[in-house]
């Protein structure tokens, strides 16, 4: 038996369910109570629906406005989120720290040196011919005006090539004082804010993080390496480091992790490393030597784990960055080969270097100076003739202080 509603094939006609041509054609134009499409979305509420009816309309329909008044939120939050960031509040806070540690040294940067008026004086000319070369004759960089006429007398120290671009601002000597003063206190905030950012990289919470920074940024041995600008900026070796493992997706309290890879930062560390060479071999080459460490012992690690899978876009990104870090090094090394050459006086020996190094395990040893007339340190140490000559510590900066409370 077949239900009414059943059409009959046989026969070629419709089954009559009951209901008359007048209902059929009333219930099939008659649109649907609710006002829904399929998806169970208002249709007058439908964007397609929406648009249309902008389109057909007598008048054209205006736009409120308030897409000015979106954008400007937009960016008003944008701009809130990044004050109130994680970074933007380290590097604040480094810079903030920096400038009272190192005090009185912004007090009058135009008119004074810190430490002392030796080697600062002679890192000062050093910045100061890197843009007066850069402006008037880049072909001879190399050829200082002083010790004049030796040539490459420019590699006769570190070149602080790195700092080239505040090289190339102002001219003249109070111009010269204030871009070491800006440097001085620039080293001591990327010091803290890149060993922060190596931290919190590896692992580590925020307290923790702030104090490793302030440790590392600040600790005592650079009271005795005060006057050497090129030994207090170590802050591109940790902000290098923080950039690999990021983009490695590396870190202390999780390891490896493949999905956290980022390529970018792999290529931003290689070139912060390369910068920090470039600024001089005295910290250049021992943090090159770290690097190579390094290196070798993640191969090792890659091996022992059975060779888990990189990215090839962060093999490519290690590969370019270690072709720019070995290249950038070996060209400013070839003037460097040419002084050893035209003066086999400049070799340092194993004796030079132990005399010039702590004596035995003890790390405060003291070394007779003519400076004050009294001992002073040499790694980490204390400056006793400040503590024998207070009159020695005019003009020191302020972080000196508390570490010798």
């Amino acid at each position: 038996m077949s239900s009414p509603a059943t059409a009959d094939v046989d026969s070629g006609e419709p089954a009559d369910n009951g209901v008359d041509d007048t209902e059929k054609s009333d219930s099939t134009t008659t649109a649907p109570a609710d006002d829904t499409d399929t998806t169970g979305d208002t249709v007058e509420d439908s964007p397609e629906v929406d648009r249309w009816q902008r389109f057909v309309a007598d008048d054209p329909v205006e736009e409120p406005a308030t897409e000015p008044t979106g954008r400007l939120a937009r960016l008003k939050h944008r701009l809130v989120t990044t004050a109130r960031h994680e970074w933007t509040l380290a590097a604040l806070a480094s810079v903030v720290l920096a400038a009272v540690m190192t005090w009185p040294v912004l007090k009058d940067p135009l008119h004074t040196i810190p430490h002392d008026v030796g080697d600062p004086l002679l890192i000062t000319y050093v910045l100061a011919w890197t843009g007066h070369a850069l402006w008037n004759n880049p072909g001879g960089l190399w050829d200082t005006s002083a010790f004049y006429p030796l040539s490459d007398s420019y590699a006769f120290t570190d070149t602080f090539l790195g700092y080239a671009p505040a090289s190339l601002i102002g001219s003249g000597t109070e111009a010269a004082l204030l871009r070491y003063n800006l440097l001085y206190v620039f080293a001591f905030a990327l010091a803290f804010f890149g060993a922060y950012a190596l931290f919190r990289q590896l692992g580590a919470r925020i307290a923790g993080s702030t104090v490793a920074a302030a440790a590392f940024a600040y600790a005592p041995w650079k009271l005795a390496q005060a006057g050497h600008l090129q030994v207090l900026s170590v802050g591109g070796i940790v902000l290098a480091l923080a950039m690999l493992a990021r983009g490695h997706g590396y870190s202390l309290r999780h390891g490896y992790r493949p999905k956290r890879t980022r390529w970018g930062w792999v290529i931003a560390g290689w070139l912060v490393a390369t910068w920090q060479v470039s600024i001089g071999f005295g910290m250049g080459v021992p943090f090159a030597y770290f690097l190579a460490g390094v290196c070798v012992v993640a191969a090792v690690n890659w091996v022992l784990s059975r060779f888990p899978r990189i990215p090839w876009r962060v093999l490519a990104a290690n590969a370019g960055g270690i072709l720019i870090f070995a290249g950038a090094g070996i060209l400013q090394a070839i003037p460097y080969f040419r002084v050893l050459a035209n003066h086999p006086e400049a070799e340092r020996t194993l004796d030079y270097v132990g005399f010039y190094s702590p004596a035995g395990p003890v790390s405060w040893s003291v070394r007779r100076s003519r400076r004050c007339g009294g001992p002073r340190t040499n790694r980490p140490g204390l400056r006793w003739c400040g503590i024998r000559r207070p009159a020695c510590w005019s003009g020191s900066p302020f972080w000196h202080w508390p570490w010798l409370v």
